[in-house]
């Protein structure tokens, strides 16, 4: 089935906004609103960005060079430029043709970074954040900790109803923190190389939607979203890669998969070996350093 792709919110962080402010956010349980709170109030003052999709892949595709032993540490050591900054992209089903967004609260923590994860997908109504039960903690020792959200307790009731492992579906949070996680520490490292990526300078949200957010009865955000895109430098470096075919062929041909990190249905991190994907022989894959 063919879903919508064009759902009526600009970005995840538009609805993700909306939701908190709502007479009944779903980040509330047992009539405590700390933690939506202490959300909100951090997503309002971050700082915004969102990947186009060409910036998405090259980013992607770094995050797949990672090895074991720095993956982790990648996400931990990331040095971030202010304390707290919300991430998006955009996701393709690979089935369907349908889109899904997915994004992120990141802060730094002192200690680590904190990632707390979210997806909305677009072909299904109501357009409606889902949010992670856990927030995923990554130390600069390589440890990794993890705490409930109110929607772990969400997930209890509907595991007991449906019987469904509470253990898989934190496993799954946990997972989709990783991932996310990685692809913001290869953001942070790219954004070091200007002429790789092109951000588009943080700006103030415009006075005019910031008096159709108060008409609303919401708090407006501080700042209006940043798109980042790969620059020209940077798609000549992803052509290098992929060759004359473009990216599309190389994916549809045989080609080696970097080792990588993936946490398994029993809840272990497994290391996954190198190996080929596609069909047909596969053939060396060249790496350009773009200064």
């Amino acid at each position: 089935m063919k879903h919508d792709t064009r759902p009526p919110f600009r970005s995840l962080r538009e609805l993700v906004l909306k939701e908190l402010q709502g007479e009944r956010p779903l980040l509330v349980w047992d009539n405590d609103p700390k933690f939506a709170s202490e959300k909100l109030n951090t997503i309002l003052e971050s700082e915004a960005y969102i990947l186009d999709r060409h910036a998405r892949d090259y980013l992607q595709d770094l995050a797949s060079g990672l090895s074991i032993e720095d993956y982790y540490r990648s996400i931990a050591n990331t040095r971030m430029p202010f304390q707290s900054v919300w991430v998006e992209a955009i996701f393709d089903f690979p089935d369907d043709g349908g889109e899904t967004s997915v994004g992120a609260l990141v802060t730094d923590e002192g200690d680590g970074i904190k990632v707390f994860s979210m997806l909305s997908v677009h072909g299904f109504k109501p357009w409606t954040p889902i949010y992670s039960g856990a927030e995923v903690v990554f130390h600069p020792d390589g440890h990794v900790s993890c705490s409930e959200t109110p929607i772990a307790y969400f997930n209890n009731l509907m595991g007991d109803a449906g019987g469904l492992s509470v253990k898989d579906m934190l496993n799954d949070d946990v997972d989709k923190a990783l991932r996310i996680g990685g692809l913001f520490a290869v953001l942070c490292a790219a954004l070091a190389r200007p002429k790789i990526l092109d951000r588009e300078a943080i700006r103030f949200l415009p006075k005019s939607e910031v008096k159709a957010q108060i008409a609303a009865g919401r708090r407006a955000p501080r700042f209006a979203p940043s798109v980042i895109r790969l620059s020209r430098a940077g798609r000549s470096e992803r052509d290098a890669h992929h060759g004359a075919g473009g990216a599309a062929s190389a994916a549809r041909s045989a080609h080696w998969v970097r080792g990588h990190l993936f946490l398994a249905r029993n809840g272990r991190l497994t290391w996954r070996r190198a190996h080929v994907r596609g069909g047909g022989d596969p053939t060396e894959r060249v790496n350009y350093v773009t200064e």
